[in-house]
């Protein structure tokens, strides 16, 4: 997992809004790129790829290649890591939300 800890990658995902969208798409379903840059709102190809090679680099993700009859093609999901941190993240957003409406009441 290169040089990141998992709480390094997790606080890096809770600032970076566009990873952090990008983790709940993949979280949600395994993803081929075209799609995933449409779901993710992404304009740039280029973007998308130098964030799918950070994913890649932390240890999040697979890219995932595929022969069937009717072609081959390529899809990116989370593995069990990537699954987990985005289940923090989520768990982490739950509980801060939380925390909020308690302060605001």
């Amino acid at each position: 997992m290169a040089d990141w800890d998992t709480k390094e990658v997790i606080l890096h995902l809770l600032e970076n809004k566009r990873q952090r969208k990008i983790l709940m798409d993949l979280y949600e379903n395994r993803i081929p790129f075209n799609k995933l840059k449409k779901k993710s709102n992404i304009k740039s190809s280029t973007t998308l790829v130098r964030d799918l090679k950070f994913f890649d680099t932390i240890g999040l993700l697979v890219n995932v290649f595929e022969r069937t009859e009717e072609g081959s093609y390529s899809y990116y999901e989370l593995n069990h890591f990537g699954k987990r941190v985005a289940q923090i993240i989520i768990e982490l957003e739950q509980e801060v939300d939380k925390k909020i409406r308690e302060i605001a009441a």
